[in-house]
Parts: C-alpha cells; structure tokens; sequence
C-alpha cells in the first residue's frame, strides 16, 4: 500500500446535504472549482500526518461571518487497493465497522487494514479565522490496525457499531472519542475493541466462561471434538458475569452487552477504569448507549489493578450465585510496567481465595492484544509462570484474541 485516495466532504451537522451555497476549495489552488467535497492522496512514506489547508466559500451569495458545520471524511476507492478474498472474519469487521464496501488493503507485510470513516461532528466556524482543519484539535480517522492517525480535526468522533450479529436485529452503537480529553489513552476507539468485538460477533458462546473455546494452533481431532461441544448461543441454564478491565471508551462492554441482551435475568456487564476515564469518556459512552429500555445495564466502577481483597472481588461479583465469570480486556498491554498489576488483577479472579472460590462458577479472560511496544508480548510467559493456561483463540491482521483460564 503506497498511497491512498481520501475525501474530505462538507456536511451539515445532522448528516444531510448542506446547503448548495457553500462548498470547499484548497487554500493552494484559488482558481480551481469549488466543490462538497475534496479528495486528496495519503502517502504513508510521508509520515502518519498531512496537514490539508481549506477554504470554506460561498458558491452564490456572501459567505456568513460564522456558522456550523460538519465534515466527513472517508476513503475513495483507489485502483490500489487490494480486495483479499474475504472471509468471515473480514466480512464481520467490514460490517461492524460499517463500512460495507471499503476495500480490504494488504500492505508490505501482508497484514490486511480497513480505514474507517469518520464525522467530525459540529464545528463552528468564523470568518475571521482560517477555514482550516487543525490536526491539534481532537480526533482521528485511523486504521483498524494502525496507531497512527491518517488527520485529525473536532473534539468527537462517532463511530456506530452496526448489527453486530446479523442474524439479529441489534441496535447500532455509537462510541464517542474525545482525545483532547485528559490526554488519556481511554478517551479513543483503539483496534482491539473492534477486534475483540468482531470476535463476541462470532463466537457468542465465548461470553460464556463455561463454553469451550478453540484454540489455533489445535489440531484436527481437538478441532472435531470442539464442533460437538461448542453453544453458538448462552444458555439460559447459566448465571454469566462479564467485567470490563481498562474499558475506555466501554465497546467490548457495549458488545457484549448487546449480543447478550436476550438474557439480561441472566447476564451482567460491569465496565472498569481509573476514576478520570469513569468519569469521563466511560461514563458518557455507556449513557449514550443505555437510553432505551431494551439496552442491557452496563454498569461502571474504579477498579485500579493490583491484588484484590476478597471483600473487593465480592463487590465486582456482585451479588449474582456463582456466577461464570468472564474478564474481558483491550490494547492493556502496552506497557510492561503495569503488567503485573494486571496479572495480580486477573488471578484474583482466575486463582481465587479459598474463599472467593465457592462462590465462582466458570472462570476465564479474554485479552486483544496487538504489539505496540518491545516486551509487550512478554505478559503471556508470565501468566503462563503464574499458572494460567493461555492460548490464542482468533487473530485478524494485526489484533489477536487470547484466552487465560
């Protein structure tokens, strides 16, 4: 992949045309036409930014002195682009991220990518200042298996998760970015919340700690004996709690909640953070999301890794009986300081006190992982020493999902 066409395009804040008396003109070509629209080349050797200068004018009469609108910005089909023969997987990704026919690129490394599209939402605008995006003012298009950002402009970014399952006839989710917020790394859309969303799609019964899953490196027979024993669906015979660890902007939650709404008597979600993403990013992403009565309750709390007490773990059990329990986390192993906080978390949960113990059905974690830093990947051989079983169950390009039991 060596370069790749994008359009930026002039909307009006509630996504419908805007007015025709308004359009776009680079600021480096004032003679050319003005249009709604602009495209314009991404070349990756030129580094992870591009700036773009605009101009907003007026196609008839006055330009107003200030106003609002909206922007999109989107990927044109480039001649390059490679369409990969696709699988499930690929298929479930394009529809999750709603982008039905973004062609699946394959780069140098034969890792495939899809490049999301974005809305800014609602910008206001002055005459008196520049028409120009500012790549310091907020959020991002990014690819799903990419940490750099392809532009950045506006304060919220809304991506909608649509029909998860597409058998069923599930309501979108609409995750909100804010990465001037706080400077947190729980305030954006990262790619292993749309991975390890792509993978609940698939593999519903994975929600389920007592639900086998496969791994895959498994072999032939392991394989046929799994198709037997595998449930496509949670059984309404099992009390499931499900805890987000590091939730951000709350997707896997969100997920899972939604591909578990059919049974809310018998599934619990619970997304948690440190208090600023809570409160923050967190909080407005599950309320967002929870606005009518057939949502499943996502419910939050500050849970700071470490060793738990037994009165701790009690309190993110909840008061269901013996509960299977699934942890599910995304992109937490970033930075190997923290990892064996996190480790002491998830054997809190996966070893527990004699205690706790009794009062836990099934247990198990599911982490997407994607390497971004040296030793990064040195998290599972120490979950391994610690005793935990660990075992990769999915992989798309660059997002692996991994179990711990």
């Amino acid at each position: 992949m060596s370069r790749l066409s994008v359009r930026l395009e002039l909307v009006s804040p509630s996504n419908v045309p805007p007015t025709k008396d308004l359009a776009l003109r680079l600021a480096s070509q004032d003679r050319s036409e003005a249009k709604s629209f602009i495209d314009f080349t991404f070349t990756p050797s030129r580094g992870p930014f591009h700036n773009l200068s605009i101009k907003l004018v007026s196609t008839s009469a006055k330009l107003p002195s200030s106003g609002s609108i909206s922007f999109r910005l989107s990927v044109v089909t480039s001649t390059e682009a490679s369409n990969l023969n696709e699988d499930l997987e690929s298929q479930r990704i394009r529809t999750i991220v709603k982008e039905p026919d973004q062609p699946i690129l394959e780069t140098w490394h034969d890792k495939r990518y899809i490049f999301l599209s974005v809305d800014s939402g609602t910008v206001e605008w002055d005459k008196r200042s520049h028409a120009s995006i500012s790549k310091d003012k907020g959020s991002s298009i990014f690819p799903t298996q990419s940490t750099s950002p392809l532009t950045q402009f506006s304060d919220t970014v809304q991506i909608a998760l649509r029909h998860i399952h597409p058998n069923s006839t599930l309501d979108p989710i609409t995750i909100v970015e804010r990465l001037a917020l706080n400077n947190s790394t729980g305030s954006r859309l990262w790619d292993c919340a749309i991975g390890l969303s792509a993978y609940f799609s698939l593999h519903p019964e994975s929600l389920d700690a007592s639900s086998p899953l496969m791994l895959l490196d498994a072999s032939n027979s392991e394989r046929d004996s799994h198709r037997t024993k595998r449930r496509r669906t949670i059984t309404a015979s099992s009390r499931n709690r499900i805890v987000e660890l590091g939730a951000g902007c709350a997707l896997a939650s969100l997920a899972a909640g939604r591909l578990t709404q059919a049974q809310l008597e018998e599934v619990s979600v619970l997304a948690t953070d440190i208090e600023a993403t809570v409160e923050t990013t967190l909080a407005e992403n599950v309320a967002h999301n929870s606005r009518r009565p057939s949502d499943t309750p996502i419910e939050t709390v500050v849970l700071n890794w470490g060793k738990l007490s037994d009165d701790r773990v009690k309190e993110i059990l909840d008061s269901s009986p013996n509960p299977n329990l699934t942890l599910i986390a995304t992109d937490v192993l970033y930075d190997p300081d923290t990892h064996q906080l996190l480790l002491d978390t998830l054997l809190s949960f996966l070893r527990p006190s004699n205690e706790i113990a009794p009062l836990l059905g099934s247990t198990r974690a599911l982490i997407a992982y994607k390497r971004r830093t040296d030793g990064d990947d040195g998290f599972f051989e120490m979950a391994r020493k610690a005793g935990l079983e660990v075992g990769k169950v999915w992989e798309w390009s660059e997002v692996s999902v991994w179990s711990f039991t």
